[in-house]
């Protein structure tokens, strides 16, 4: 059995797509790269390879990764904003 998602409740209402819009509007690029990079760097060093974990370049380029995952996301259209009708 799966558990509801927070919002599961909204998903369907005109608010929630508003409100979609007017958060994503906020979200800019620069504003993506400053949260990523206050993410500890102890926490990005177990995800590289083992041979680049010491490497700052390295890290800067999954930081990077991170940035440009996060941001085309919130490029439209937003698939996790459709909902099944059924």
């Amino acid at each position: 059995m799966t558990a509801p998602h927070l919002f599961e409740a909204l998903a369907g209402s005109d608010a929630w797509h508003a409100w979609d819009q007017t958060l994503a509007d906020q979200l800019t690029r620069p504003v993506l790269e400053h949260a990523v990079a206050e993410v500890p760097t102890s926490f990005l060093v177990p995800l590289l390879p083992r041979a680049t974990a010491s490497d700052p370049e390295a890290v800067r380029r999954r930081r990077a990764a991170y940035v440009a995952f996060l941001w085309k996301r919130l490029q439209p259209t937003r698939a996790f904003m459709e909902t099944d009708a059924a």
